[in-house]
């Protein structure tokens, strides 16, 4: 029995080691734009640099087997940890597909600009800002559309920071709980911060999560944690049986 006749044909593949995100605005030529970005450069050196790609995916025409093809590339320095693209809502008009922002290996979140990028523009790079000393392992657009000019990234430094891109050329960025002469020492992370997400309800909501199995949910309006940290205790290891 062929065991493949069951089998469902991918509609799109691309082999590659990256992280990916999806358009959250409509591709004009049809179809959907998926950003793939590179985790390694293939030959090991970090210092080689990767790729950003934007494919075009058409639901429409199963790729059947041919090769992948982007329909635009950037080379960047450094190897992509997080990726994210928002709509940009309040900045359709200078950027009608969006905005594009990848967290790297070595602290800096570049952002790019989708529809420059596709038409090989030579300035798609908007903007490189480093504010994490280490890997930007989380990064987040918030879904919300009138904040979609928020963005909320974790790194490897313990730290957390949220980014206001209302000039995207120049981001704002700030800690969720700043210290105050009533809270001199705000709660933080205590480990590598591995997550973020944006509340989907509540736009001034964000969670981030570490490696310590610590959660913390933050009310940026406010200023400061919202819960208590909360651990993911490991399961305990299983008990040895006794010889009668």
């Amino acid at each position: 029995m062929d065991d493949s006749a069951g089998a469902i044909a991918p509609l799109y593949e691309a082999d590659k080691s990256a992280v990916l995100a999806w358009s959250p605005t409509p591709d004009p030529a049809g179809g959907a734009l998926m950003a793939f970005g590179a985790k390694d450069a293939g030959g090991g050196f970090d210092d080689e640099g990767t790729e950003l790609e934007v494919h075009r995916v058409d639901f429409t025409k199963p790729q059947g087997g041919a090769p992948a093809k982007p329909a635009g590339v950037v080379k960047t320095p450094g190897r992509f940890c997080s990726l994210g693209w928002s709509a940009m809502h309040n900045k359709s008009d200078a950027l009608p597909m969006g905005l594009i922002a990848g967290g790297m290996a070595e602290g800096v979140v570049h952002f790019w600009d989708p529809a420059k990028l596709v038409a090989s523009h030579p300035t798609c790079l908007v903007a490189s800002v480093t504010k994490h000393a280490g890997s930007v392992n989380g990064l987040q657009f918030n879904p919300h559309r009138e904040s979609s000019h928020l963005m909320a990234t974790g790194g490897a430094d313990m730290g957390v920071h949220v980014w206001s891109l209302d000039r995207p050329d120049a981001p704002s960025v700030f800690v969720p709980a700043p210290p105050t002469p009533e809270n001199p020492t705000p709660v933080k992370h205590a480990a590598e911060v591995t997550r973020v997400a944006w509340n989907s309800q509540v736009a001034h909501i964000l969670a981030t999560s570490s490696q310590n199995g610590t959660c913390i949910v933050w009310d940026l309006r406010q200023k400061k944690h919202w819960s208590e940290r909360a651990r993911c205790a490991s399961p305990p290891p299983p008990r040895r049986a006794r010889r009668s």
